[in-house]
């Protein structure tokens, strides 16, 4: 029996123009090829391919377990499963565990092995091997279980010199070669002298520090971001505006937004099935609205969708709400990346891994929710055309999903192939050899 309700299909049902025009207005553009000689004179009947080879839009998840099994038949499925979804990943930087004694950060491949946390180096070095866009996860967080090291001292001033030492240590090291950064994690939930948490020993002003260091310490082309998820989608919320406004009318440079969402719970995941009233889609849309007089990229930095049954139907569940939300994401203009965060069930963090949220299961073999995720990625939202004929005027008119593309273009029964970029609506010159 299917866990999806009437109700949550009507729902989206709702949206569905919405979804369908924001898709293609905003992912695609109109790409007028002019097919020339060496001369460039015009070349009309030239028989022209297109295959897409990238996305523009950023699709990712953390790659905390890359090398992170005993069997090297697991290491290399994970290596695959990821490679075959995502162009972008999240690397661990949590302070807690890349720097468990002080001074010794865990940077290369002969340090020691930490679950969920693998040195960075081969990390990074994997990504750029693969050409994945990189994260830096995370600069600066007040969470004591997560991120803060159990020997940090307790004198403010000192805790700030040494937060600044760890940005520009990173900096130094990766501040080339990563090219997105979550500078500032969950202040909005900040365990800053939390009462249950005790006195973290966090400067006052440890927010805009984080801003301020890694402003001066990273390169200018690097997106410097803010990460939260409290009242991430809930459409009326504006603390986080509020949070935003305070730190850039301190000096902070926020290139774009992160928002989270998680489901830990599987009566929550069954909530949502049932058409609410969490994640429905007009408040999902309602929240990315809300964020519009931002004026900044939004990033659905971490995601948590699980199954909330064990059974095929839960996967299925688990599915097709991830396939609608990365539909509704994928529409709307202001969103230009969708991380998911564990991908193999049992692959998320102590307390969180009670739930099966993984794309992959455990032996690493593609769920429902993996395969309804590739076909959007690698099928619906990939471009392919074949013979198509250049006019009169030498010309082919296609719209198409913005993105790297390998043109291959035969004229006279004498083929070349090209490389072209689209970004936005225009023309694109092919001169063929």
């Amino acid at each position: 029996m299917s866990h999806i309700s009437d109700t949550y299909r009507q729902q989206w049902a709702e949206v569905e123009s919405r979804i369908s025009e924001g898709i293609r207005t905003y992912r695609m553009a109109q790409a007028d090829l002019r097919v020339v000689d060496a001369a460039g004179r015009r070349i009309p009947g030239a028989q022209v391919s297109l295959r897409q080879t990238r996305h523009t839009f950023l699709f990712g998840a953390n790659c905390f377990l890359l090398g992170g099994f005993d069997d090297a038949a697991l290491n290399k499925l994970y290596e695959e499963r990821f490679l075959q979804l995502f162009n972008a990943a999240t690397v661990a930087m949590y302070w807690k565990e890349l720097e468990r004694e002080p001074g010794k950060p865990r940077y290369t491949a002969d340090s020691e092995r930490v679950w969920r946390r693998p040195p960075t180096d081969p990390v990074i070095e994997w990504c750029r091997k693969h050409d994945l866009c990189i994260n830096g996860h995370t600069l600066v967080w007040d969470n004591p279980k997560w991120q803060v090291p159990t020997w940090l001292p307790k004198d403010r001033a000192e805790v700030g010199r040494l937060l600044a030492k760890r940005i520009h240590e990173l900096a130094a090291r990766y501040g080339r070669v990563i090219q997105r950064w979550d500078v500032l994690n969950e202040k909005l939930n900040s365990y800053h002298r939390g009462p249950h948490n005790g006195d973290q020993g966090y400067p006052e002003d440890f927010d805009i520090l984080a801003f301020r260091e890694a402003m001066a310490a990273l390169p200018r082309e690097a997106t410097l971001m803010i990460n939260d998820y409290l009242g991430s989608w809930d459409p009326a919320f504006r603390d986080y505006h509020k949070l935003i406004a305070d730190l850039v009318g301190r000096g902070a440079r926020i290139d774009a937004v992160g928002l989270q969402c998680h489901t830990f719970a599987t009566e929550g995941m069954l909530e949502i099935c049932r058409g609410g009233p969490r994640l429905r889609p007009a408040d999902v849309f309602g929240a990315l609205d809300n964020y519009r007089d931002l004026a900044r990229p939004l990033h659905v930095s971490e995601i948590t969708i699980p199954q909330p049954t064990e059974d095929a139907a839960g996967e299925e569940a688990q599915a097709v709400v991830a396939r609608d939300l990365y539909r509704l994401w994928f529409s709307h203009p202001q969103v230009t990346s969708i991380t998911w965060w564990n991908l193999p069930d049992g692959g998320a963090a102590p307390g969180e891994d009670k739930v099966l949220s993984g794309l992959i299961d455990r032996q690493h073999r593609p769920k429902a929710a993996f395969n309804a995720l590739d076909r959007l990625i690698n099928q619906e939202w990939m471009t392919r055309a074949d013979g198509l004929i250049a006019d009169v005027d030498g010309q082919v008119r296609i719209r198409a999903f913005k993105g790297e593309y390998e043109i291959t273009v035969r004229v006279a029964g004498r083929g070349s192939k090209h490389r072209a970029i689209l970004a936005a609506d225009g023309v694109t010159t092919v001169v063929v050899p």
